[in-house]
């Protein structure tokens, strides 16, 4: 778990949004890591982040995307982990299994990823699954992220 939170520092958000009812809003790094893989720290706390996600994002004009949930007192000692998507909350064996259906759903789906965290699915789609699309999202910095990584692996 500890890796995806490093991923999320490694690799900050560049997205901004305009809408009517916010003049701009950058995601922070805590936002995009929260949009990632959303932490609470017990069960009885899920259906409450679920209804705060869905509260912040009709703020900003956004749909909610599936996501990946895991309960635990912190994030080094996950209990359980979840993929959710819209009101279902589907149980998953490990975070980095959560990672892989969620990425899986939104290409089958056709669902856009998250903005708060659309640079680290893009990453994934791009460097580990090596997957490109018409539809990506241009975003320098994360290119040039992955250009240094492959050639390190080369030298390597």
């Amino acid at each position: 778990m500890g890796h995806f939170y490093i991923l999320t520092s490694l690799i900050p958000p560049t997205s901004r949004i305009s809408r009517k009812k916010v003049q701009h809003w950058k995601p922070s790094t805590a936002e995009s890591r929260e949009s990632f893989i959303n932490h609470v720290k017990s069960a009885s706390d899920i259906y409450l982040s679920i209804y705060k996600k869905k509260e912040n994002a009709i703020k900003y004009g956004l749909q909610v995307q599936p996501y990946v949930m895991v309960v635990g007192p912190s994030i080094n000692t996950i209990i359980n982990t979840y993929m959710v998507i819209d009101d279902n909350i589907y149980k998953v064996t490990s975070v980095l299994r959560g990672v892989d259906i969620c990425f899986k759903t939104f290409h089958v789906l056709q669902a856009h990823y998250p903005v708060e965290s659309e640079h680290l699915w893009l990453f994934l789609q791009k460097y580990i699954f090596n997957i490109s699309t018409a539809w990506d999202k241009n975003i320098p910095a994360l290119n040039t992220f992955i250009a240094e990584l492959s050639h390190i692996n080369k030298v390597a």
